[in-house]
């Protein structure tokens, strides 16, 4: 009964040939299952190109991010990415609403990987503000 109540089946022999559980360990503490996650998928909050840092905090600072974006796959995948990487991606499909002239002009640099012309572009927006 007791192996049935965590879905091993009777006699446990899923359990078995399983083997013993996995530990992961980490060289600091994870404070929850999504930071562990967020490790092992080698997801981090800034993007190592300092052009998309720029596009992702004007993109932040003139759309509202979901409260679920980090959690939700709509946005794009984590795996290899940044949080950085997901809000770009995110806006320049229509994800996250804003403003389309400015987003359609984002899109057509992000798909010719032209990020520093993206961010001279949104830095040129900011003095404009």
């Amino acid at each position: 009964p007791r192996e049935e109540a965590h879905g091993l089946g009777k006699g446990g022999a899923k359990a078995e040939a399983l083997g013993p559980p996995v530990r992961l360990t980490f060289d600091e503490p994870l404070k929850t299952e999504r930071t562990a996650i967020h490790k092992l998928l080698h997801y981090s909050e800034q993007s190592a190109s300092p052009a998309t840092r720029i596009v992702a905090r004007y993109i932040e600072d003139h759309c509202v991010l979901p409260a679920d974006f980090d959690a939700h796959h709509k946005y794009g995948p984590k795996s290899g990415a940044s949080h950085d990487d997901r809000v770009v991606r995110a806006f320049v499909y229509g994800l996250l609403g804003g403003d389309d002239n400015t987003r359609l002009r984002l899109k057509k640099y992000v798909k010719n990987r032209q990020f520093h012309q993206a961010a001279e572009f949104v830095q040129q927006l900011q003095l404009d503000d």
